[in-house]
């Protein structure tokens, strides 16, 4: 039971701090951008470790940019940490950020992101975890 309230502060600790630096960030963005949603997905290797999977995936998510109502992409592979408040124990980390729900909504269904999971991405994962939270 121990194990699992600390996945899920682990977890909640991830989305607010993800939060609070898109927050951080906010003075710096244009008024359109501030309202904007934040889709962060958080993806395991079925190889862990696996270099050329990690990097697959991340080129292709940084292609998402060319899909109409994307405004940023960010993705990367895991910082690993000696510290008991951060989970470092998935691979690779993306934020896509878009104006609005109905921009994210219609990137979901967009060919070139459903190609991507369905092709590259869903075969290298065992587990993918998303959160979507808005300003």
């Amino acid at each position: 039971m121990k194990l699992m309230s600390r996945v899920i502060f682990r977890r909640a600790l991830l989305l607010g701090s993800a939060a609070l630096l898109l927050y951080s960030c906010a003075g710096k963005l244009s008024p359109a951008e501030q309202a904007s949603v934040h889709h962060v997905v958080l993806a395991w290797l079925a190889e862990p470790g696996d270099a050329g999977a990690r990097q697959k995936i991340i080129a292709i998510s940084k292609s998402f940019a060319a899909i109409p109502g994307v405004m940023h992409v960010h993705a990367g592979h895991v910082m690993a940490s000696e510290r008991d408040i951060v989970d470092d124990s998935f691979d690779i980390g993306i934020i896509v950020t878009f104006p609005d729900r109905a921009a994210m909504e219609s990137y979901l269904t967009h060919p070139t992101h459903t190609h991507a999971v369905r092709e590259i991405i869903n075969p290298l994962v065992r587990k993918i975890v998303v959160y979507d939270f808005s300003e």
